[in-house]
């Protein structure tokens, strides 16, 4: 019999399985201070932490499912093969998106994806600047191209420099997106820590012909703040 290595446990097995754990230990202690037995809640904890975990991602799997369903869009094969391969979170992530979209392809994941080389921070007033490239992933304009981007606004007191990477979703027709689609003005939020390394989030919004584009950011690098937790709120343009 093969010996349980903790190698062969992936981080999110171990998370269910103390998530689970949890519920168990609180079903225990509140049992007990009910007046009931300890082991007898524990029990109960575990099997209703349990099946709640499963019931959670039954109903995720029902939602991209019927998500897939309904959509118009006929993926490439290339697009079904990278799909099957996603985690289901990450399948998830996509059919919510592509739900507040309305756009069957965003299931299939994003529009546009972008890396670049960044520095942004400030002290009351801040800003952002990069420069990269960016691939438009299906449609008569797939491709890379080369892209910057500046903006300013409000910061916290803060710098940072690094890589960051972008997912970008377009409400319009495929048929109407081309490279100008992600270029032009547009409005971004992000939050990061910044202790010495530096890692955060942001969200863009532009829009192109009456439609709105989406975006979904990460940033990683090196970086220095009065408060550790940044936030930068500035209006720009990626041209």
């Amino acid at each position: 019999m093969r010996a349980l290595n903790m190698n062969s446990l992936g981080s999110r097995d171990i998370f269910k399985a103390i998530t689970i754990a949890s519920g168990g230990l609180s079903g225990g202690i509140s049992s007990t201070i009910a007046g009931g037995n300890f082991w007898s809640g524990a029990r109960q904890g575990l099997i209703t932490s349990g099946l709640n975990h499963v019931a959670h991602r039954v109903e995720a799997g029902n939602l991209v499912k019927r998500t897939i369903k309904n959509s118009d869009y006929e993926p490439t094969a290339v697009e079904k093969a990278i799909w099957k391969a996603l985690p289901w979170k990450v399948k998830l992530k996509y059919a919510l998106i592509s739900k507040f979209t309305e756009q069957g392809r965003h299931i299939y994941g994003p529009d546009a994806i972008s890396i670049s080389k960044k520095v942004e921070g400030g002290a009351i007033v801040g800003g952002e600047a990069g420069a990269g490239a960016i691939a438009i992933t299906r449609g008569n304009s797939a491709g890379i191209y080369s892209l910057g981007d500046y903006g300013g606004g409000f910061s916290t007191v803060s710098i940072s420099t690094g890589f960051g990477a972008g997912e970008f979703f377009y409400t319009g027709s495929l048929d109407s997106m081309s490279i100008n689609t992600f270029l032009g003005y547009r409005t971004s939020i992000s939050l990061s820590v910044d202790i010495g390394f530096s890692a955060g989030v942001g969200v863009t919004y532009s829009e192109y012909k009456g439609n709105k584009v989406y975006g979904l950011t990460g940033f990683v690098g090196m970086g220095a703040s009065m408060t550790i937790f940044d936030f930068n709120l500035n209006y720009g343009q990626t041209k």
